[in-house]
C-alpha cells in the first residue's frame, strides 16, 4: 500500500504540472488578444469595476479550489485508513494473545496438512518450537506412524454434513511420549468461500483417560489381588457360556473357600491375611491354562471358570488335582508357617444350569458340602445338595432362635479326684433340646455355630449359665466345686473376652477361683504372644486355665513354660487302654511327670475302666473324667450326685 507521503508528493507534482500548463496557455492567449484588449480597455476604462481583474483568473481560482478539496479528501481518507489499520492491528494482537494464552493446543493447517500456525501452549505440550514445525507436514512431525491413516481422516479439510469435527487422536511429542488429545476441527474459508485449510483446537485428555481407565479397571477388578471381581467374573462367564453354547461344549464353575480363614485374620491380623491371599492368588494363576479364569468374590472366597470341558471322567480328576495341589505346601508368611485347607465346589454348564447365577449358586452349595469333610476337599454339585442346604439353613434359623429362646441346656460331667474319689470339678457342656426333634447332638450344631458365628453368643450363654448354676449350688450349701467352660477360637480372640468374663462373674457372684476356662492346645499355639497376653489377664483375675486335648496339637513343649496354664487335660486318645500300650503309656507318664515338674495339675479325659485309674494313680495323675464316673447330665441329675456325696473308689 502507498504511504501518505508518497501520495501527497504525487498530488503536488500533478498540481504543479497543471498550474504550469495553465499559465503557459494563458500567456499565449494574452498575446493573441493584446491589441484587441488594449482597444477595449481604452474604450471601457471609464466603466471598469474594481473586481473586474478577477475575471482574468477565475478559471485558475476554480482549479485551485478543486485541488484544495481534493487534498482535504485525501487527508481525511488517509486518517480513516490509519484508524482501520490500527483497529485491525489491535484485533490481530488481541486474537494472538487469546490464542497464545489459551490452555489448549491451537494450530492451523493448509489443505496439504502443513502447519501454518502453532500457539505457545502447543509448544509447551509437545516440546516443539513453532519454528521447528511451521510449514512442515503434521503427519511427519506430530503423528505416530501407526496413526497416520486415522490422522488424515481427522484433519481432512473436506467436511460432509458436520460443521465441527470432534475426534480423539494421540500426538507424538518431542520426547517420543504420546498424549491423547480431544480435537475440535473446523474449516478455514476465504473470501471466495473456498476452503483454505483447517483450524485444530485440542485438549490434552491423557490423564483424564487414564483416570477413566483406572476407574473402569477398578470396577471390574479386586483391589488387593488384581484378579477380576464379581462383576468382571460375571461378564467373562456370560461370554464363555455363549462360546460353549456355540461350540456345543461344557464348562465348569468352581467356588473355593479357605477353611477357618477368619481365625487367621483375628489372630495374626488382616495384613498377614492379605499376604496369604496374595500368595494364594499367585499359586492359582500358575495353574491356569488357556481361557481359564480366576476371580475373587471377597474375603477368602475365590471363583473360577474352566472352559472347554470335553469329558467329565477325564477332565474332572485333572481339574481337582490342580486345585487341591495348591494347598499341599505350607504358606510361609513373616516367618510363620500356615498349613491351610480349602473347600471347593464345582458345577457344570449346561448339566447343572444354563444360567450364570444358578451355576455360581450351585458351586457355592457344593463348596459348603465339601466343608463337611476334613482337609482340602471338593464336591461336584448334585440336585440333592439343595435339600441338604435347605435343611442346614433351617437348622441355622432354629439354632439362632434356640439361643434367643434359651432352648439350649447346660449339662455337667464330673471331674473326680483320683486319690479321694470325690467330685472336685465339673465340665459344662452344651446340649440342644429341640421342641420337636428332641435332643440334637453337639456334633451337628457346634460346627454349624462355628461356621455361622453363633458360637460366640452360644458360648457366652453357656458361660453365664454355668456360673449361675455353680453359685446356686454354693447357695444351697453344697461343697463348692470348680466349674470349667470351653472357649471356642472365635470367643478366645474376641477383643472384649476378659471384660465379658468379668461382667458375668460380677453378675452371678461366683468366686473367680471357682471358674476354669478350657482352651485347646492348637488354639493356644495359633498366636503365642496373643495367647500369653490373654492368659496373663485371666491369671490376674484368679481364673484358672485348662489346656484341653493336650498332646494332639503341634506345640513345642518350650512354649508350655510361657503359658499361664493351671491344668493340663490329657486327651482321651492317649488314655484309652493306655495301660496295654507301651508307647501310649510312656507318653501319658511323661506328660504327667512334666506337669508335676511345672506345678501344673493333670486331668485324664475319657477314662472308662478302673484299671486305667490304677495306672493313672501310679503315675500321680491328679484327676480323671469319663463315662466310668458319669456321662454329662442335666444340672438336676448332677445335683443328685452332690447330694449323695459319692466317692468313686478304685476297685481292688
Amino acid at each position: 500500500m502507498i504511504s501518505f507521503k508518497k501520495r501527497l508528493f504525487i498530488i503536488a507534482t500533478i498540481i504543479l504540472t497543471l498550474s504550469l500548463a495553465f499559465v503557459y496557455n494563458h500567456n499565449i492567449s494574452n498575446q493573441n488578444k493584446s491589441i484587441e484588449e488594449e482597444t477595449i480597455l481604452i474604450l471601457n476604462s471609464h466603466n471598469t469595476s474594481p473586481l473586474s481583474f478577477l475575471n482574468e483568473y477565475k478559471n485558475l481560482i476554480v482549479f485551485i479550489i478543486i485541488l484544495i478539496l481534493l487534498v482535504l479528501f485525501l487527508i481525511i481518507n488517509n486518517i480513516r485508513i490509519n484508524n482501520v489499520k490500527n483497529k485491525l492491528y489491535k484485533e490481530k494482537e488481541f486474537k494472538e494473545n487469546i490464542i497464545n494464552t489459551a490452555n489448549t493446543l491451537i494450530f492451523t493447517l493448509n489443505g496439504e496438512g502443513k502447519i501454518i500456525n502453532f500457539n505457545q501452549y502447543a509448544e509447551r505440550e509437545t516440546g516443539f518450537k513453532a519454528e521447528d514445525v511451521l510449514n512442515k507436514s503434521i503427519y511427519e512431525i506430530l503423528i505416530p506412524s501407526n496413526l497416520i491413516k486415522k490422522a488424515k481422516e481427522v484433519f481432512n479439510p473436506i467436511f460432509t454434513e458436520e460443521k465441527i469435527r470432534n475426534r480423539e487422536l494421540s500426538i507424538l511429542c518431542k520426547d517420543n511420549k504420546q498424549k491423547l488429545i480431544s480435537w475440535s476441527i473446523s474449516q478455514i474459508v476465504n473470501f471466495n468461500q473456498e476452503v483454505d485449510g483447517i483450524l485444530a483446537i485440542g485438549i490434552d485428555i491423557t490423564k483424564h483417560k487414564q483416570a477413566e481407565e483406572a476407574l473402569k479397571y477398578q470396577s471390574l477388578h479386586d483391589s488387593l489381588t488384581g484378579l477380576a471381581n464379581r462383576e468382571g467374573f460375571s461378564k467373562q462367564l456370560q461370554i464363555e457360556i455363549e462360546i460353549a453354547k456355540h461350540n456345543n461344549e461344557k464348562l465348569a464353575v468352581f467356588f473355593l473357600d479357605i477353611d477357618r480363614f477368619k481365625l487367621i485374620n483375628d489372630i495374626h491380623g488382616h495384613q498377614t491375611g492379605d499376604l496369604i491371599l496374595l500368595e494364594l492368588t499367585k499359586r492359582l494363576k500358575n495353574i491356569l491354562n488357556n481361557r481359564e479364569m480366576i476371580a475373587r468374590m471377597g474375603g477368602d472366597d475365590f471363583i473360577g471358570i474352566l472352559p472347554q470341558i470335553q469329558n467329565h471322567k477325564h477332565d474332572i480328576p485333572e481339574i481337582t488335582q490342580r486345585l487341591t495341589k495348591i494347598f499341599d505346601k505350607p504358606f510361609i508368611i513373616k516367618d510363620n508357617r500356615f498349613i491351610l485347607t480349602a473347600s471347593i465346589g464345582i458345577s457344570f454348564y449346561p448339566d447343572d444350569s444354563i444360567h450364570e447365577e444358578t451355576l455360581l449358586r450351585n458351586a457355592d452349595t457344593a463348596m459348603y458340602k465339601a466343608k463337611e469333610e476334613a482337609g482340602t476337599s471338593f464336591q461336584l454339585y448334585n440336585n440333592n445338595m439343595n435339600l441338604q442346604v435347605n435343611k442346614k439353613l433351617y437348622m441355622e434359623q432354629n439354632l439362632r432362635r434356640a439361643i434367643q429362646n434359651k432352648e439350649l441346656r447346660v449339662y455337667y460331667q464330673p471331674i473326680v479326684d483320683i486319690k479321694t474319689g470325690k467330685i472336685k470339678k465339673a465340665e459344662a457342656l452344651v446340649r440342644w433340646e429341640h421342641p420337636t426333634e428332641g435332643l440334637i447332638s453337639p456334633g451337628k450344631f457346634i460346627p454349624l455355630a462355628e461356621e455361622t458365628g453363633l458360637i460366640v453368643p452360644l458360648g457366652e450363654y453357656v458361660l453365664k449359665e454355668a456360673c449361675l448354676q455353680a453359685q446356686a449350688w454354693i447357695d444351697q450349701d453344697y461343697q463348692p466345686i470348680e466349674i470349667s467352660v470351653n472357649l471356642s477360637a472365635q470367643q478366645f480372640h474376641k477383643s472384649n473376652l476378659t471384660e465379658t468374663v468379668k461382667d458375668i462373674l460380677a453378675e452371678t457372684g461366683l468366686d473367680p477361683k471357682l471358674l476354669g476356662l478350657e482352651i485347646t492346645e492348637s488354639l493356644a499355639m495359633e498366636n503365642i504372644e496373643l495367647t500369653c497376653s490373654i492368659l496373663e489377664d485371666f491369671k490376674k483375675m484368679n481364673v484358672k486355665i485348662l489346656l484341653d486335648d493336650f498332646g494332639t496339637g503341634y506345640s513345642s513343649l518350650s512354649y508350655l513354660t510361657k503359658f499361664a496354664v493351671d491344668i493340663i487335660k490329657i486327651d482321651r486318645s492317649f488314655i484309652s487302654n493306655f495301660h496295654n500300650n507301651s508307647k501310649r503309656s510312656a507318653i501319658v507318664s511323661a506328660i504327667i511327670a512334666m506337669a508335676n515338674k511345672l506345678t501344673m495339675k493333670t486331668v485324664a479325659e475319657g477314662v472308662e475302666n478302673w484299671e486305667e485309674i490304677k495306672f493313672l494313680n501310679d503315675y500321680k495323675c491328679d484327676e480323671a473324667q469319663g463315662y466310668l464316673f458319669s456321662k454329662p447330665v442335666p444340672a438336676k441329675d448332677f445335683e443328685d450326685l452332690l447330694k449323695q456325696k459319692i466317692e468313686f473308689k478304685a476297685q481292688a
